[in-house]
C-alpha cells in the first residue's frame, strides 16, 4: 500500500487506504498526512468524509490521551461559567443547558473549522 501510495499521489483511495492502515496499525500521526491528502483531492466526496471521521477518530484519541481519560477541566469550567452567567434568568439558562448536554452526549466536530 505505501508504494501505491507513493506512485498515486493524486489517488484518493490509495491515499485513505494507507493511511487507515497505517491507522489501524498505531500510527496515526503519518497516516493523518495520507489522510488530509485524501481530503485534498476531491474534499466534497464520500472518500473524503471517511477521512474526516478517521481524522476525528485521531485527534479524540490524542485528546484522551492528553488528559489520561479524564474531563477535560478547560470544557467542564467552560461549561460552569456558562451555567452561572445564566443562573439568575431561567429563560436563558434552559437553551444553555440544553445545548451543554447536547455538545456532551454527541460530542465536537474538533477537526472542523466552522465556528460554532
Amino acid at each position: 500500500m505505501a508504494k501505491a501510495a507513493d506512485l498515486l499521489p493524486d489517488d484518493q483511495a490509495a491515499q485513505f487506504n494507507y493511511g487507515s492502515a497505517l491507522l489501524q496499525n498505531g500510527k496515526p500521526a503519518e497516516a493523518d498526512k495520507f489522510l488530509i491528502r485524501a481530503i485534498e483531492i476531491a474534499p466534497l466526496s464520500s472518500v473524503a468524509e471517511q477521512a474526516r471521521q478517521a481524522r476525528t477518530q485521531i485527534a479524540h484519541q490524542n485528546m484522551r490521551s492528553a488528559v489520561g481519560g479524564a474531563p477535560r477541566m478547560d470544557a467542564v469550567m467552560y461549561c460552569l461559567s456558562a451555567l452561572k452567567l445564566f443562573a439568575d434568568s431561567p429563560d436563558k439558562l434552559q437553551p444553555v443547558t440544553f445545548e451543554i448536554a447536547m455538545l456532551g452526549r454527541g460530542g465536537l466536530e474538533i477537526n472542523s473549522p466552522a465556528q460554532k
